[in-house]
């Protein structure tokens, strides 16, 4: 016997992607649109928007933010093979695509978090636990 994802969600979780056509465009909010929904929080409409990622050094030509969905960034010209983004919400849910596709220039793996509810902690010294193993 197959089921199609809808018959498989409780119909009280239920969520009309259909209804999903009013993204809010003065955030940066667009089509496509999907209907999210985890244990941790309510169905509701979710929009592809933009990604960023914060900056910093002597160096930092971006002002303190990078768009990596269309922004310069490309990784993998140089033989890099896994890009690490440890940020909250790297990306959202089923625009993961929509997301990475230009900045993905050759790269073989990219990590980053894609939360189903809530956040990720603000832990500062993440980065550098991660970079010493």
């Amino acid at each position: 016997m197959s089921h199609s994802l809808p018959d498989l969600i409780p119909p009280d979780l239920r969520h009309n992607q259909v209804a999903c056509k009013t993204p809010n465009t003065s955030i940066g909010e667009r089509f496509p649109a999907s209907c999210r929904f985890s244990p941790f929080d309510a169905p509701r409409c979710c929009y592809m928007a933009d990604r960023g990622a914060a900056t910093n050094g002597s160096s930092d030509k971006f002002n303190g933010v990078v768009n990596y969905t269309n922004g310069p960034i490309r990784w993998g010209n140089n033989g890099t093979n896994m890009v690490v983004l440890d940020i909250s919400c790297g990306v959202l849910p089923t625009f993961w695509y929509q997301a990475f596709r230009n900045a993905s220039a050759g790269v073989h793996l990219i990590a980053t978090i894609m939360v189903a509810g809530g956040d990720t902690d603000n832990v500062p010294d993440r980065g550098s636990s991660f970079a010493l193993g």
